[in-house]
């Protein structure tokens, strides 16, 4: 019986009573009818006195309890419970409120510290980012500054081995000429390593030039041969004869290489294996697949995979950018970045190259 049948009942009992004490007191029952009209009325009085207090006990009781765990929500404590089951329908009403209203501030709470705590990292993400561009930065004007020596060096040892190729015998000119094309070797070397620091920095504008898929594979993967050593990681290569020459951004799409590579190492466990594929998908598009056999990845991840600021790789170890900025400049050089994987079976990435840098190609990719 709720709260307001049982206000109800003692409303009806007490007209009742009344009306028994008006009967009895006009009753011809001489003197006898009026003490006992009183008789009645004192116990009705007694009884919806003892019935009143009852009822406010069953309900302040409840109520006191809910007020001490909402007190207790209100200071942090969402482990407080709600009152114990109550067969009045308006105070178990209540109690499945407060339940509702304790759960979902606990789920609002835990939502905003994972949101504080996201935040915390992005920012954290932000400057490394900014670390990074100062350091390419950094990096692009060294490699300015490196090239100018270089190239009075490579002039000196030409000239060198010019005054070499008119002289006649003299004692040492073998060991003198080995040692000018030891010079010169060098130079070209750093040369390649100042005008990789230089493509690292993403330039605004495509440079289109031949590119030898074949040649680049091998390219990216001396670069890469200290970091697969150091892990014991095998480079395999299954690269295809007779591709057809690309014409793209050749240190654009060597930057891309490096990185889908480089993320292959990091994945597999030591000992790991990685196979670097060349071919020909059509006379339109060439092909380079890039297969380990790390631990995969869970398809909840490859969702986003390529959203800024998100890796899979440990926290510390990665910006979370390298995806997003591949990505980015696939979609500039007119072609796309493709990935299979699955939990236990390793991961497939899959660079398409079109043979012909369209510019057409790049605002319908």
């Amino acid at each position: 019986m709720s709260i307001h049948q049982r206000f109800f009942a003692g409303f009806v009992l007490a007209l009742a009573g009344g009306a028994l004490v008006g009967v009895l007191a006009t009753a011809e029952l001489g003197d006898a009818g009026v003490p006992a009209a009183a008789g009645v009325l004192g116990v009705l009085l007694a009884a919806g006195i003892g019935a009143a207090h009852h009822l406010a006990g069953r309900i302040s009781a409840p109520l006191r309890e809910l007020e001490e765990s909402m007190h207790r929500v209100a200071e942090g404590d969402f482990m407080a419970a709600a009152p114990a089951p109550t067969r009045d329908a308006e105070i178990a009403s209540l109690t499945s409120s407060f339940t509702q209203m304790r759960d979902r501030l606990k789920d609002t709470m835990i939502s905003l510290e994972l949101a504080v705590e996201n935040l915390h990292d992005k920012q954290e993400q932000l400057v490394e980012v900014e670390k990074l561009a100062s350091l390419g930065r950094v990096a692009a004007g060294v490699a300015h500054e490196i090239n100018n020596p270089l190239a009075v060096i490579n002039e000196k040892a030409g000239l060198l081995q010019d005054f070499l190729g008119v002289s006649g015998e003299f004692k040492h000119r073998e060991r003198f000429g080995a040692l000018l094309e030891g010079i010169t070797d060098s130079v070209k070397r750093c040369r390649a390593i100042t005008h990789r620091l230089l493509g690292f920095a993403r330039r605004m504008e495509v440079t289109v030039e031949p590119v030898e898929l074949n040649e680049e594979v091998r390219r990216v993967r001396e670069y890469l041969e200290s970091d697969r050593a150091a892990k014991g990681v095998r480079l395999e290569l299954v690269l295809a004869d007779g591709l057809p020459t690309a014409h793209t951004d050749r240190i654009e799409f060597e930057q891309v290489l490096v990185n889908i590579v480089k993320n292959g190492i990091d994945a597999v466990p030591a000992g790991g294996e990685i196979t670097v594929a060349t071919r020909a998908k059509n006379q339109r598009w060439l092909q380079i697949a890039i297969t380990d056999n790390g631990p995969g990845i869970p398809p909840e991840q490859i969702k986003r995979l390529f959203e800024p600021f998100f890796t899979t790789k440990e926290k510390g170890k990665g910006t979370g950018l390298g995806l997003f900025v591949s990505r980015g400049i696939m979609k500039k050089l007119g072609g796309r970045i493709l990935v299979e994987s699955a939990p236990g079976r390793g991961t497939t990435f899959t660079l398409e190259l079109p043979v012909r840098y369209v510019a057409q190609e790049i605002a319908g990719a």
